[in-house]
């Protein structure tokens, strides 16, 4: 019987100080996944890839995932157990479908939305440390173009 950590799965919850503190950095990103590699996980939440090519990410993303590297993320059950069977136990598509007794395209369905919450963690981290080393007038003049698009919009 799986049992993840209820932080993982609580739609309602809110990290805490001490979850957030252990939350995943820029720095601790790139000692482990390439931009490359940050990009492939896109291609694949875009379905412009096969899940084949982002296989060898999967445990790298599901070991920081399970270490509660990312704090703000929310998974339905199901979606942690894909992640924990394909991350963890490397087990392939086709024998977690036998052993859930779902279709494969179900099992790659929840697979692919897991992917996509992880990407968009894996490129908010890469923006940040892009942001970070922006100097202050480029970050300034960002604001300003954000600004008049939102009240032209209006």
């Amino acid at each position: 019987m799986i049992d993840p950590d209820r932080n993982l799965t609580s739609m309602n919850r809110t990290p805490t100080a001490r979850q957030l503190a252990a939350a995943l950095t820029p720095q601790e990103l790139q000692a482990v996944m390439t931009t490359h590699d940050a990009n492939r996980l896109e291609l694949y939440a875009r379905n412009m890839v096969d899940h084949h090519m982002v296989l060898d990410l999967i445990p790298i993303v599901s070991r920081l995932l399970f270490c509660s590297k990312f704090p703000n993320l929310r998974f339905a059950f199901l979606q942690v157990v894909i992640m924990l069977g394909i991350g963890l136990q490397h087990r392939s598509v086709e024998s977690l479908s036998e052993e859930l007794q779902l279709p494969s395209n179900q099992i790659l369905a929840f697979f692919n939305k897991c992917v996509r919450k992880l990407s968009t963690a894996v490129r908010g981290l890469l923006e940040e440390d892009a942001a970070g080393e922006l100097p202050e007038s480029v970050l300034r003049a960002e604001k300003v173009v954000t600004h008049m698009k939102r009240t032209s919009d209006t």
